[in-house]
């Protein structure tokens, strides 16, 4: 295993750094919460979009703060949320109804307390959204059929098993309908299955999630090189990330078969991680190579501010074509999700 390094980081991280690139990360059986995740998502969800994930407990606890009990006053839902790193992608079904989280449990019957993590996928509008936690399903049956907005386009159907909620059309919108949980007048389909809750707008998306669910058709999780990536940056103790398996340029070619991103927190504070599965292994040492490069030297363009300034240490490894970076932050967090965003130099090295 090849390592650069440039000043120091903490112990912990090095200790979880080894153990990833040796192999601590990478497949559906190893029960990391990225893969457990991507697991729940059909396959084609990844054609064009990059995939989100959260662990909400994660990163209330890298912010030192608590997770509300459930049935919290919308005050205290709104200081969780509002306290989580800025890195921390919440889905839009949690997000888009702040403040109004009240909305959200009488319409759907949703309690933010309980969501722990999450996923997002798809390009809209076939978009997926997988909550993970401890769901009241009669709560959801209680508030759907009493909601009096959507109520009287409510209907019950079952996939497969699994029972689910649908609101009108595929896709279809009614601006005269629009509530904090539905910013866009989308009645969308709703199913809770074994602690998790799946949201999509059509029905096809929901029969996906289902069948996803069930191990019954190919998901993102078996995905070779995705799936490494996600035990990776699970391996090196991120909150959230950001994955993909597509060349963040268009029309570019990468040496990378998949590239990842996130940001984690620990007793020594904020760090970010990038992860990549290279083609082979020269590929693989030459992003390595590059990425030690720019953060010794360069800086994202968005700031232009040398990297230098923004971290205080950094450790890059290369194992069996797997290249990953550990940088910790000398800054407010959330650098790696504008570079990846804004597609910066450090993330098409990454790439190669």
């Amino acid at each position: 295993m090849r390592v650069l390094r440039w000043k120091a980081i903490p112990a912990l991280v090095v200790v979880a750094l080894a153990a990833t690139a040796c192999g601590g990360g990478g497949g559906a059986d190893e029960g990391n919460w990225i893969v457990d995740l991507l697991a729940r998502v059909p396959e084609g969800a990844h054609r064009a979009a990059d995939v989100t994930v959260v662990d909400l407990t994660a990163a209330a606890a890298a912010a030192g703060i608590s997770v509300p009990d459930p049935g919290a006053s919308e005050d205290e839902i709104v200081d969780y949320l509002a306290g989580l790193p800025r890195d921390a992608l919440i889905p839009d079904l949690l997000r888009d109804p702040f403040p109004d989280f009240d909305a959200l449990t009488r319409e759907l019957g949703i309690d933010p307390a309980l969501v722990t993590a999450a996923i997002t996928a798809g390009t809209p509008p076939e978009t997926y959204q997988v909550l993970q936690g401890d769901f009241d399903a009669a709560a959801i049956d209680r508030a759907v059929r009493t909601d009096p907005v959507w109520a009287d386009l409510l209907t019950a159907a079952e996939y497969e098993g699994v029972p689910y909620f649908a609101w009108g059309d595929d896709f279809a919108v009614d601006v005269g309908r629009v509530t904090p949980a539905r910013r866009l007048g989308r009645g969308g389909r709703l199913a809770v299955d074994d602690g998790h809750l799946y949201w999509a707008p059509w029905t096809a998306g929901m029969e996906g999630l289902i069948d996803a669910g069930a191990g019954t058709v190919p998901t993102l999780a078996d995905d070779a090189a995705l799936a490494r990536v996600a035990g990776a940056l699970a391996g090196a103790g991120v909150y959230s990330a950001v994955l993909t398996n597509r060349a963040l340029l268009q029309d570019a070619a990468a040496s990378a078969l998949a590239l990842g991103a996130g940001g984690g927190g620990d007793e020594a504070g904020p760090f970010w991680v990038i992860a990549a599965v290279h083609d082979g292994a020269a590929t693989a040492e030459a992003a390595a190579a590059e990425v030690s490069r720019l953060l010794a030297e360069g800086g994202p363009a968005a700031t232009r501010q040398p990297w230098s300034e923004r971290i205080s240490g950094f450790e890059v490894t290369v194992e069996d074509g797997l290249m990953l970076a550990i940088v910790r932050s000398a800054g407010p967090v959330g650098d790696w999700w504008q570079a990846f965003s804004t597609r910066d130099a450090i993330m098409l090295a990454a790439q190669g």
